[in-house]
């Protein structure tokens, strides 16, 4: 791999390099070049995660149709600006930091550090979340645990879905302490085996439910209730929490430059990028809405993944049995991601405070864990679903990494080949000095265009951003309405 320029090497690009070698450590720790074919599986790989456990329930709310086309406009957007953040990144830059400090300056480049840090801890609120959800699932189907309280009841005073998260954490806070992760990144790893179980269940659903004949699909539906008789192709319900979803399930910015350097065929980037949001979005669709057509008529209010115990017939026994395999699978990847978020987020916090060389103090080490795991039980305690949790930081994280920063860098590279073109353009009519390019601020993609319509790039871009400050505003507005 190529090396970063000396210019980047001062103690002001700390934080970039620091961060470069906590993203390769934790997701492309491996020194081996990649086939394009891995690459795209990678990207996908990163988008789905838990996703694939929620979306169901979001598409029961909000129609079939609404869903897809929500989908189609959100990645669409997502897909745009996930090629911007790489087609901006020179080839010797591994990470998205340097593009981001070389176009618009150390305060932006801060901004971002510190927005990627709240991202992934938001990150691992929403796995820990999801893993509670799934084990306490699990154990009231393995001790035939009918009467325990549902997930969304709060009690103290009886085995419950918080003194799940309270063993939970006390079985791998642990894996927080340790410095070097070894094993535990092999195992990540495999995480796309549980997505592959995890989508063929609902896939399983979608089809058991087709065969049964007992689906009622209507064109709308203004039934709100649960459970429901049919299933809408629109709703009548809020698109806020959905448009939230959509927008973190696919969002793989952080992480796209990493991995697409990591690609034998470095011109084979742009195709990549495009056939991973592809495979996401198909994904998405196909088992969201499958698992969506299964569980509509199933579907309790205390229910936040297609994992949940209440939405499945105990009688039905091979339904059961590919449950609890799904279930440990899900449990399985969720146990081996969060000590890999935990540590990336330690390393940023850490180079934020004591620098690159600092050494922070061990009970420094001790207590920035003891708050992870403080954060992560309380919103697990205050029975905040993961949906809530999933959907604003979408729309208020989301808006920075997604919309804010891409776009930014994009149109301020746009107007610096614009002023150069108008200053050579006037040197040659009026004899005024001609401007020399700034390579340096310049994506290579950018200079290399013969011609650009400028007012074509500013109005797609333009509207891009519009969608992006509508979204943020209608959801910051309905969290202090408190829909």
């Amino acid at each position: 791999m190529t090396t970063p320029p000396d210019s980047y090497h001062n103690s002001s690009d700390s934080i970039a390099r620091k961060n470069n070698e906590s993203i390769k450590e934790s997701i492309l720790h491996h020194d081996k070049m990649q086939p394009s074919s891995t690459i795209i599986f990678s990207m996908s790989n990163a988008m789905i995660g838990p996703t694939i456990l929620l979306l169901p329930l979001n598409i029961v709310n909000i129609g079939l149709l609404t869903s897809v086309v929500v989908a189609i406009v959100i990645c669409l957007i997502s897909w745009r600006t996930c090629q911007l953040t790489h087609l901006h990144s020179k080839l010797d830059e591994v990470e998205y930091i340097p593009a981001i400090k070389r176009t618009m300056g150390k305060g932006w480049m801060y901004l971002y550090f510190a927005h990627s840090l709240v991202t992934l801890w938001m990150a691992a609120i929403i796995y820990f979340l999801s893993l509670s959800d799934v084990t306490y699932s699990c154990l009231k189907l393995m001790f035939n645990a009918k009467d325990w309280p549902s997930e969304d009841t709060f009690t103290l005073e009886r085995f419950s879905y918080q003194y799940t998260g309270i063993i939970l954490m006390s079985l791998i806070g642990g894996l927080f302490f340790l410095k070097k992760l070894g094993r535990i990144l092999d195992l990540t790893e495999k995480g796309i085996y549980s997505i592959l179980v995890e989508g063929a269940f609902a896939l399983y659903l979608g089809a058991k439910a087709v065969a049964s004949g007992t689906v009622k699909l209507v064109f709308y539906s203004e039934n709100l209730e649960y459970p429901r008789e049919e299933l809408g192709l629109m709703s009548s319900e809020s698109l806020i929490y959905t448009i939230g979803v959509f927008a973190m399930a696919f969002c793989v910015h952080n992480a796209v430059v990493a991995i697409v350097r990591k690609n034998k065929v470095q011109t084979e980037n742009y195709n990549c990028v495009s056939k991973a949001y592809t495979i996401t979005f198909v994904t998405y669709v196909i088992t969201g809405s499958l698992g969506a057509i299964g569980l509509y008529q199933k579907i309790t209010p205390g229910a936040n993944t297609i994992l949940n115990n209440s939405l499945y017939d105990r009688d039905d026994t091979l339904t059961f049995i590919l449950l609890v395999i799904t279930q440990l699978m899900t449990a399985f990847q969720l146990v081996t991601v969060l000590p890999v978020i935990n540590n990336v987020v330690k390393t940023q916090f850490f180079i934020i405070i004591y620098g690159e060389n600092g050494v922070p103090p061990k009970a420094a080490y001790i207590a920035f864990n003891v708050v992870f795991i403080v954060s992560l039980l309380t919103v697990q305690l205050l029975n905040i679903s993961p949906n809530a949790v999933m959907s604003y930081s979408g729309a208020f994280i989301g808006f920075v990494i997604i919309y804010l920063l891409p776009i930014g860098i994009h149109v301020k590279t746009l107007k610096l080949r614009q002023q150069h073109e108008t200053q050579n353009y006037l040197a040659l009519t009026e004899g005024t000095k001609p401007s020399e390019l700034q390579l340096e601020k310049i994506a290579d993609f950018i200079q290399d265009k013969q011609k650009i319509s400028y007012s074509m790039e500013y109005f797609v871009h333009g509207g891009i951003m519009a969608v992006g400050v509508s979204i943020f505003i209608i959801q910051f507005i309905s969290l202090f309405q408190g829909e």
